[in-house]
């Protein structure tokens, strides 16, 4: 005789449960470290600053689209705040493959 198992229903953070707390808290380590490395790489480029017309040079890669466009990278999704210069694209690729 088999006992019949109990109806659990899942919690919230019941997707956390495959992995440990260890491992989640390097995954979000290594999440913010990308996004701010990536920020700083695009802040102390100039291939990221835009002239305008109107106004001083202008960075439109802050540290709000350095959080998105490494969240987009890893959940392997695209997005609309991208880098311009190519070898940040490049450096954004190796988080988004794990090389």
């Amino acid at each position: 005789m088999i006992k019949k198992p109990e109806i659990v229903k899942p919690g919230v953070f019941s997707f956390m449960e495959p992995l440990e707390m260890k491992i989640w808290i390097c995954i979000v380590f290594a999440y913010c470290s990308v996004s701010v490395g990536l920020f700083l790489v695009g802040r102390f480029s100039p291939f990221e600053w835009q002239n305008s017309n109107a106004g001083p040079d202008d960075n439109h890669f802050g540290i709000q689209n350095a959080l998105w466009f490494s969240m987009g990278a890893l959940m392997l999704q695209g997005n609309d705040a991208c880098p311009r210069w190519f070898e940040y694209k490049k450096r954004a690729s190796l988080w988004e493959y794990g090389a």
